[in-house]
This record gives C-alpha cells, structure tokens and sequence, in this order.
C-alpha cells in the first residue's frame, strides 16, 4: 500500500470516527434529551407538589406522620398513580446524568455496523504503536476476532478492561443478571475504537506505511543530524544553546510585566479589566478612536480612483509584474513547459479559488483555456508547495512600494499570509504547552493592562484578520460558499489556490493604491502620513468576482490609468 493510499485510509477513519459517529450520535443524545425535557419538567412538578405535601403534613402534626393522612393528601394533591409514574419518569430521563457522554455513547451502538466496517478495513494496515500505544494497538488487531458472528460469548475475563472509558463501562457492563458474567461486544468494540482512535490522533499509534499518520519520532534529528543543524535552527529561532539563560530572562520579564500591572492596580489606575462572579475576566472594549474628516475623504477618494479589472485581468498582471506563475511546475520535475501555461495555471486558480469549477473560465477555440488542459494542469501543477513557490514571489515586489513603508511589516504580514491548513498531551508537549503558557501570560498582562496602547494594536490586527476574511468570502462565492473537497489534499489544493488569489489581490491593491496616493500629492492634495494608516489594500468592489471569465496572455506593460474620484462608481 502506498503512502497516499495509507493516509487516505486513515483520513477517512478518522472523519469516519469524529464526524460520522461521535458528533452524529452527540447531536442525536442531545436532541433527544431536548425532546425529553418536557416530560421532564412535568414530572419533577409532580414529584415536588408530592414531597410539598408530605413537607406538609409533618409540619402539621408535630413530627409525627399518620400515614393513612400523609396517603390521603397526596391522593388528593397528586394522585398516588401519578406519583408514582412521575417517580419512574424523573428516575429514567436522569440516570445518565453523572455522565453526559453517556447517552451519545448508547446513541453508537446503533451505528455498530458501520463500526465493525471500518475496523475489518483498517486492521489490514501495517501500524505500529509507541509505548502508550502497544496494549490499545494489540487489542484493536484482535477486534474481528470478537464479532457476535465469530464470538458468540464474551466475558470480563476476554476483555482489557483499562482500555475501556466510564462512560462506556456501563453500557459494556450492563447484563442484568450479573452472575452472567457476559460482555456486550458491540459495546467493547465500539471502546476500543474510540481509544484506537484517540491514540492514533495523538501519535501513540500510527500507520507503518503513512505520512501524514506515520511515527512522529522518525521525524526526530538524530545526535548527529541534531550537531549538524544546531546552528541554523537555533540562529533562526533566536534561541541560545544553554536554555537557561533564556528561561531566567523570561522569568524576569514575567515578574516585571506581573508587578506593573500591580503597582497600577494599587495606585488606583482605572483597570479595563475585572473579574465578574462566573469567576471570569471581563475586559471593557477600548474606546474607538475618532477619524477625522480627512481620513475618511482620503479613503473614499482612494476606493474612487482604483481601476476597475476582472479577477483574470488582475492575476495576469500580478503575474506580469512577479512572474509567480511560473512557479507552477510539472509534477515529475520535468523542465519542458506547455505553451501559455501561465494563462492555463490562472484559470484554475480562478476555478478553484472562486469554487466555481471549470465551465465558467473555459473557452472553445483557446487550447490553453479547453477542459482537458485546465484539468492536466490542476492534476499535475497544482499542489501545496508550488501555491507556497508562488507566494513567496509576492513579498519580494513590496520592497520598494512606498505605502508599504507607512503600514509597517508587520501589518504586510498580516496582509499577506497563505492560507493553509487531541487528545492527552505527551510530555513532549505538556513541556511546549509550559513554554507557551509564559509568552501567553506575558501576552495577557500586556492586553489587561491600565495602558491601552498594547489592545489597540490587538484591535486593529483582529480588523485587518475580519478584513482578510471578509475578502475571502467574497473571492469564494461559488457552490454557496462550501467546500466540499471530499479528502485532505483536494481541500489544502483549493484553500492554497485561494490564499494565493486573495494575496494577489492585496498586491495589486497596495500598487494602486500608492500609485494614488503619488497622483494625489502630485496635484497637491493633502495626504498626511498618519492618514495613510487606516487605508487598506483588501477593499474588492471595484473587482468584477462573478460571471464568465476571459484571460489574457499579455498584461498591461504598465499601469492602468486612474479613475476620477468625482465619478459615479
């Protein structure tokens, strides 16, 4: 079996698994628990009217209950019948309520059969556990063996019961005549599944023929490939060898950060953050920020003077100036290129990124444009590290833009991103997750903190991300706005194809826009710095997104002429 081949397996197991049965069958219990809440409600009425009465009754007679008295009021209250029904009701809808899982769990077993398919299928890949791994591992090889076809009987003895979760105990367990000593298998399997199914998740177990699901230790370097990369690795995360040093400057930097915050909390500083009675941090929102009356003009001039262009007219321009296109390459490696491959290679990224597929951007007559060259080429150029190829040709043509500069590069990094795509932690990742917990409260102390300067740069970042966002709805508007990609490569082929489109998009938004704001100053017309700020290079409506697509295998040699802001748009 290939790797392709053993990752697409386990890829489907595990949608199979989380989507198909335990969210399923969560959303069943849970609907069927909302069904059961009226009759619920009504008997736990009764059931409080009746214990009202007997209440009653002992207050009345000094202690001393007179039963043929206490059964005579609550004839009259309730009805002993109805109590009683009452009773029985409260106790059945509540018996799992010690355990919420429990009922989704239940809610499995009549999915059984879709379980025992899937086990019959995955058993037959060559997989191999870590430590954590072995026993659970073990057990699930030996799961066909334990079919009702092929085992008519099962008892506690045949069972690893450490294997099997509270929630499922029951329901494993629940023979009603303990001396039995049975086991019901379907419960036993469904356990195992799901334990299989959380080990392989955290990398306990894994296929011996994967990739994506391999053993993550074979990724491990080595003591020699680790001597041989220490350097770089190190050089590039701005780390030291001796993590010592490093950890006593966090630490440091921890206990400054915890004794300002509490300095100003003692001086009376009006703090932005409080602690309300759910024992949570509430956090007031910062007051926005007044724009004046020449950042807004400035913004509605500029959104006036940008071109209007086709989403293949701007690629193909983009192109011009980044040839990023031309990272689009064979996937055998080979150096012969087709003719008017960059035209071919935009109409998928069209296709793909406006989810529209091929019918709207092929052309009879074009061969560059005809359905089976655009679907050679998706097949065979369009993959995850060719869309990485290409955007990174992006940044490199913002160097000399003069916006770019006033935004500063840390807002073009936001701006600019590829879109790309549980369980008990190891130790390995209990230490990371320490790790991370430092910059996280450095992070927290900062954003609570009397000085709302450190928030309002979170802010205008959680508004470029909206931005970004509501972009990318735009750019795929195709099929309603779903993916449906039935499998992990086919959705990171299209989500790249996107991210690149609407990067590209960016780009040629940041050069008009400066070319703008150069127009603008040419004629004299006042354009501060600080108003710069809040322009943005993700605005879409002057771009046609809809409709049938034509392309062009020559862009403009340079840039299209401005419109003029007193025009009606």
């Amino acid at each position: 079996m290939t790797q392709q081949a053993t990752d697409d397996v386990l890829d489907v197991f595990d949608v199979l698994v989380r989507e198909n049965l335990i969210r399923r069958a969560e959303r069943e219990s849970a609907k069927t628990r909302l069904q059961s809440l009226p009759r619920l409600s009504r008997a736990s009425i009764t059931v409080a009217t009746g214990l009202k009465t007997v209440l009653g009754q002992l207050r009345e007679s000094g202690q001393s209950l007179n039963a043929d008295a206490v059964w005579a009021a609550l004839e009259a209250a309730v009805g002993q019948t109805q109590l009683t029904d009452a009773l029985n009701a409260v106790e059945e809808l509540t018996v799992d309520q010690g355990d919420p899982d429990a009922a989704a769990r239940a809610e499995l077993l009549d999915r059984f059969p879709t379980i025992r398919k899937a086990v019959a299928s995955l058993v037959e890949v060559p997989s191999g556990a870590a430590e954590g791994g072995s026993e659970v591992l073990a057990e699930f090889g030996r799961l066909p063996q334990l079919f009702p076809a092929r085992c008519r009987k099962l008892s506690t003895a045949q069972i690893s019961s450490e294997l099997v979760g509270s929630s499922w105990r029951r329901l494993m367990l629940g023979n009603p005549d303990p001396a039995a000593d049975q086991v019901d298998q379907r419960a036993y399997i469904s356990a195992v599944t799901e334990t299989f199914h959380s080990r392989l998740r955290r990398g306990d177990v894994f296929a011996c023929g994967g990739l994506r699901w391999a053993d993550p230790r074979a990724k491990l370097l080595d003591a020699q490939q680790w001597q041989t990369a220490k350097h770089d690795v190190l050089t590039s995360l701005e780390l030291p060898e001796d993590p010592q040093p490093h950890l006593t400057e966090l630490t440091g930097k921890l206990d400054t950060a915890y004794r300002v915050v509490a300095d100003r909390a003692e001086d009376g500083e009006e703090q932005p953050a409080t602690v309300g009675a759910d024992g949570r941090l509430h956090l007031d929102k910062p007051d926005p920020r007044e724009v004046s009356d020449e950042q807004t003009e400035l913004s509605r001039v500029c959104a006036a003077m940008l071109p209007q262009i086709d989403l293949p007219d701007l690629i193909m321009e983009v192109h011009g100036w980044t040839g990023c296109l031309d990272e689009y390459t064979h996937l055998s490696e080979a150096d012969a290129r087709m003719s008017e491959l960059p035209t071919s290679v935009a109409a998928c990224l069209v296709a793909e990124a406006c989810n529209v597929g091929f019918t709207p951007v092929i052309q009879p007559g074009h061969s560059a444009l005809s359905r089976s060259r655009l679907s050679h080429v998706q097949q065979n150029y369009l993959r995850p590290d060719t869309h990485r190829a290409a955007n990174a040709r992006l940044p490199e043509n913002q160097a000399d833009i003069d916006l770019v500069s006033q935004w500063g590069t840390g807002a073009v990094a936001s701006l600019m991103r590829i879109t790309q795509g549980g369980g008990s932690p190891t130790t390995l990742g209990k230490a990371l997750a320490e790790y991370g917990r430092i910059a996280k409260t450095l992070h927290m102390l900062a954003f609570v903190d009397a000085d709302e300067t450190y928030r309002r740069r979170i802010h205008t970042q959680l508004n470029t991300q909206e931005s970004r966002h509501a972009l990318a709805r735009q750019i795929f508007h195709g099929k309603r706005g779903q993916l449906y990609q039935p499998y992990r490569q086919g959705q990171e082929d299209q989500l790249g194809a996107l991210g690149l489109v609407l990067n590209m998009v960016a780009l040629w938004n940041t050069v008009y826009l400066d070319a703008i704001i150069n127009h603008l100053r040419s004629q004299g017309y006042p354009v501060r710095d600080e108003d710069l700020a809040r322009l943005s290079p993700l605005g879409w409506r002057h771009i046609n997104l809809q409709g049938r697509y034509a392309f062009i295998s020559s862009p403009p040699s340079e840039l299209r002429p401005l419109r003029d802001p007193d025009d009606e748009l």
